[in-house]
């Protein structure tokens, strides 16, 4: 729920997302599969990061992670990928 909510949040300032939620996949071939799609950030939340309204962002191109307030993510990541090209 949490994750989908920050999908369609992404998706209403007009952000291209995936989701991935097959069960039973392990995050690392999760990130494969975007790293193998070009898709730049990979968005993950776990009961922490729920807990304190953040999620963490890798960088698939770099492989740094950061931790980002929910409500800031948008701004970040359009910050990001206008730095990127």
């Amino acid at each position: 729920a949490y994750t989908m909510e920050i999908a369609t949040e992404l998706r209403n300032v007009g952000m291209r997302v995936e989701t991935y939620l097959p069960p039973g996949d392990k995050l690392k071939r999760q990130i494969k599969t975007a790293d193998q799609k070009q898709i730049p950030f990979v968005i993950l939340a776990g009961s922490s990061e729920q807990a304190n309204q953040q999620v963490a962002v890798k960088q698939l191109a770099t492989g740094t992670q950061v931790l980002v307030d929910r409500n800031k993510l948008a701004d970040y990541l359009n910050l990001q990928l206008r730095s990127s090209r």
